[in-house]
């Protein structure tokens, strides 16, 4: 009996469990589905805000219909990005970023998993770059800067390889 445990506002990550173990489920491109240990778990939960559901399910296409329903409930915000450039990406960073300073980090998640989604963001390595750095903001305090200016590049870079690795395991 599968058992979703967490999830984020518009169902794009959930944190699920079948027989003691656990996976992580990302959308649009960014992961997929894979197995993760329990302090991992407990990790994404708390790096991403995401609300904690804790409920069991007959069958994966209940618990999928259950997701569906709560995301159903959110109001349409179709955004028409045909015609965006690295501007709109970058108004979008500073919303994110704006959340994270109002104290909203789960609202920032969602965005800027939203931004990884697009095609514009994914065809371009700055952008997708870009956006990749803004995770680190979700994380620090918004008064100390997230990337210190004495680190250097090649450690940066390190750090930048890990987190994709993370997201795309």
């Amino acid at each position: 009996m599968p058992r979703l445990l967490a999830m984020a506002p518009f169902g794009d990550v959930l944190v699920s469990e079948l027989d003691g173990e656990r996976r992580v489920h990302m959308s649009m491109g960014v992961g997929g589905t894979r197995p993760v240990s329990i302090d991992e778990s407990e990790r994404i939960i708390s790096f991403a805000s995401l609300t904690l559901v804790e409920r069991d399910f007959e069958t994966w296409g209940d618990l999928d219909d259950w997701v569906r329903a709560r995301v159903a409930e959110i109001p349409d915000r179709t955004i028409d990005v045909s015609e965006w450039g690295a501007t709109d990406v970058e108004d979008m960073l500073q919303a994110a970023d704006d959340f994270v300073d109002d104290g909203e980090p789960q609202e920032a998640m969602s965005v800027l998993l939203w931004l990884l989604g697009l095609d514009l963001v994914r065809d371009d390595p700055s952008l997708h770059g870009r956006v990749l750095e803004a995770f680190g903001t979700l994380r620090a305090p918004t008064t100390v800067p997230t990337i210190a200016t004495d680190v250097p590049p090649a450690q940066l870079q390190a750090a930048r390889h890990n987190f994709e690795q993370l997201i795309a395991a």
